[in-house]
């Protein structure tokens, strides 16, 4: 017997020792590092078996600490440093530091928002009672526990049915202040319970122990003994328990009364999730009564979660929004009233929402020059749904004047989003703007916070503008325009009918060759080309609107500015100049089509220099100005070109020079002043010679109508 004693002890040594509990760095609920503006609780989950000692001081908690028995409110101010010390049943010593600092900053914000600060500003341990509303203001983002996740403020609730009681820190902070407290979740208690007056313990569900000898015992029939002692016992089957006084003599006398206990087998420990997402545990006790099992706390234990007070049916445990509780439930199992262990089963309550979506569009970047895929992505196996709004059509270059319209502008329904089915484009060739919104759902119900994107589908716009680029990608969009005149040629190229907004000063710096039709609109720019630089137009129809260009050259024979083959090109509202070294001509064209509506072409040259120099081309010009500077100057030069004039300026200036030189054109001329200031005098026989319009005998004028000559 005595060696079936020692054999029961050194199993239940071993036992104990296996499930033996170590406090950890991860059991220091609170306080954490960090700078916060509220005094700071220390809550630690201990287990029973082990004892903690603190000290705020920096000393050894053994000797200058305190002993731990539960939640206490550390009211130190400015930098702490908290000192743990946790000592194991065998005595085993493990110890801990947690440096934090509080920081008194006043609290300025709504009414409401003032009153929740004040309500854990000097105490942190704040109690939460299952069912209720515990509601963190909007101005405020909130993360729960470690899980680093921060949502906007709302209120939070668990079930009414929730029987779990735990410690739960919340950080809350705005723009200016940082808090950290704990909330102490509570239940309601389940029926009280009356533990039975029994000459045994049970441990754990196997170690039947008589501490007594003043009763005799005896199991499932078996012979009777007073020596104390532990049984190791199976729970597989059920099990009777007898004892009696010692003292008594025999079964049958009438004197001696016999008390019996039933040992029921090992019921199993049972889950299920509830609609809500909440989980309730339930024991599946056959072929007893479940009337005479309930779950109940651990007695005994100290941690941080346990089982409300008193027996219970069942136990529900519920989350907070953003918690993902994924854990191992356990709690003590009683029989008529006997604890007789514990039993756990892993659960989830997942309250933690997923991510918010990321949307993006397939070429990265927010604004596009072509229609443009929306991508959508969450979490795995998480349903997205997503709302749009009504296209919003505005002029380009104004996006800041239509900020307001932009942040006003609502979505529509949410539905289920297709990756792949969500393609914007623009319906005109206006910008188009569109907002859109998305949230996702997880396998658990849990819905994200929106995200929203917004995105300008510009399919005709490009953006020049060099003080405006920064590093990275420069797609030509109004937020990422184009830092130099070459990036947005080789854009053009590659589009149709585009339009390019030039703004501010944009340095040219070599030759260019456009072959893709477009508009180019100036918004205050000026397109200054550098020697030996210049743009020509292929084969191509070109529209310059509000421009201003401008070459200064230091090359003998200069290729000039701009020329034209094979297409056509309309200035309006545009200034060309152009100074050159010696010799240059600032506009060529060569089966192309002219048109100059108030614009002007100014050229200055030592030797010889052409405004427009055009062959087998039409031209129409309407309230325009060309100035020709140079020894000799020529205003246009035409060769079988078709041209109309009309409220036309042209001016030469210089020692020779014509407003215009025709051959083998037609003309009509109509309301246009012809002017020249030479420097040689009026009698000089060369002097006598130049016309204003100067036409061979090939060139017919088809029209010459209130045209005004001076200075020939």
């Amino acid at each position: 017997m005595k060696a079936r004693r020692f054999l029961l002890s050194f199993f239940a040594s071993l036992f104990m020792a296996f499930s033996a509990f170590a406090f950890g760095g991860e059991d220091i609920v609170s306080p954490v590092a960090g700078t916060w503006h509220n005094v700071q609780p220390l809550v630690l989950n201990v287990e029973s078996g082990t004892e903690i000692y603190y000290s705020l001081s920096g000393s050894d908690p053994l000797r200058f600490g305190f002993a731990y028995d539960g939640p206490v409110v550390l009211p130190q101010k400015g930098k702490v440093s908290v000192r743990i010390t946790a000592l194991d049943a065998e005595g085993s010593r493990s110890d801990f530091t947690v440096d934090y600092e509080v920081q008194d900053l006043p609290f300025s914000g709504s009414a409401e928002s003032s009153a929740f600060v004040q309500t854990f500003l000097s105490n942190p341990i704040r109690k939460y009672i299952s069912g209720s509303a515990y509601k963190i203001p909007a101005e405020f983002s909130y993360s729960i526990g470690a899980s680093g996740r921060s949502f906007s403020g709302r209120e939070l609730m668990l079930s009414s049915r929730n029987t779990m009681e735990r410690y739960v820190p919340v950080q809350v902070e705005d723009a200016a202040h940082r808090y950290r407290f704990v909330l102490h979740v509570t239940a309601i208690p389940g029926a009280e319970s009356r533990q039975k007056q029994l000459p045994f313990v049970i441990d754990n569900w196997k170690l039947l122990t008589f501490a007594s000898s003043a009763y005799s015992y005896r199991i499932d029939g078996g012979e009777w003994s007073n020596e104390p002692g532990s049984i190791l016992i199976d729970r597989l089957s059920t099990h009777t328990v007898m004892w009696k006084d010692a003292r008594a003599k025999g079964e049958s006398a009438d004197d001696v009364r016999i008390y019996s206990y039933t040992l029921p087998p090992l019921p199993q420990l049972a889950s299920r999730t509830e609609k809500d997402g909440a989980v309730t545990f339930t024991l599946s006790p056959p072929p007893f009564s479940s009337a005479q099992y309930k779950l109940g706390a651990i007695p005994q234990d100290l941690s941080l979660e346990s089982v409300a007070s008193g027996l219970h049916d069942s136990v529900t445990v519920d989350a907070f929004y953003g918690e993902d509780l994924t854990k191992d439930f356990v709690a003590g199992v009683y029989f008529d009233g006997l604890f007789q262990g514990t039993l756990s089963i892993p659960y989830s309550v997942d309250r933690l929402p997923p991510e918010a979506p990321l949307i993006s569009s397939r070429a990265q970047k927010r604004q596009g020059y072509s229609k443009t895929e929306l991508v959508i992505q969450s979490e795995a196996q998480a349903d997205i749904y997503v709302a749009l709004s009504s296209p919003l059509e505005f002029d380009e270059g104004t996006e800041e004047a239509m900020r307001g319209r932009f942040e006003s502008l609502a979505t529509g329904d949410f539905h289920l989003y297709r990756d792949g089915e969500l393609t914007l484009s623009s319906g005109s060739e206006l910008a188009t703007f569109y907002k859109i919104r998305s949230y996702a759902v997880d396998r658990a119900g849990n819905k994200s916070e929106q995200s929203e994107y917004r995105l300008i589908v510009d399919e005709h716009n490009f953006y020049l503008n060099p003080q405006a680029a920064e590093g990275g990608e420069q797609d030509g969009s109004f937020s990422n325009p184009f830092a130099s005149f070459e990036q947005a040629v080789y854009a053009l190229n590659g589009a149709k009918d585009m339009h390019l907004h030039v703004v501010g000063r944009v340095e040219v710096k070599k030759s260019l060759v456009l072959r893709s039709s477009c508009t180019v609109i100036g918004m205050q720019s000026l397109l200054f080309f550098a020697d030996k630089a210049s743009l020509t137009i292929e084969d191509a129809d070109v529209v310059f609107q509000h421009c201003s260009m401008a070459k200064k050259s230091a090359s003998p024979a200069d290729s000039g500015l701009l020329r034209i083959r094979g297409g056509s090109l309309s200035l309006e509202d545009c200034q060309l100049s152009a100074v050159f070294a010696l010799d240059g001509i600032l506009l060529r064209a060569e089966r192309s089509k002219l048109r100059l509506v108030d614009s002007a072409l100014t050229s200055h040259a030592a030797s010889y220099t052409c405004d427009l120099s055009a062959a087998d081309s039409e031209l129409t010009a309407l309230r325009s100005h060309a100035v020709a500077v140079a020894r000799t100057g020529v205003n246009f030069s035409l060769n079988r070109c078709v041209c109309s004039l009309s409220r036309t300026i042209h001016s030469v200036a210089g020692h020779l020079g014509r407003c215009l030189e025709v051959s083998r054109s037609a003309l009509d001329l109509r309301d246009n002043t012809f002017s020249a200031s030479f420097d040689l005098p009026p009698s000089a026989k060369a002097r006598q010679s130049l016309e204003a319009v100067w036409k061979d005998a090939d060139t017919v004028l088809r029209s010459d109508i209130n045209n005004v000559i001076y200075g020939f």
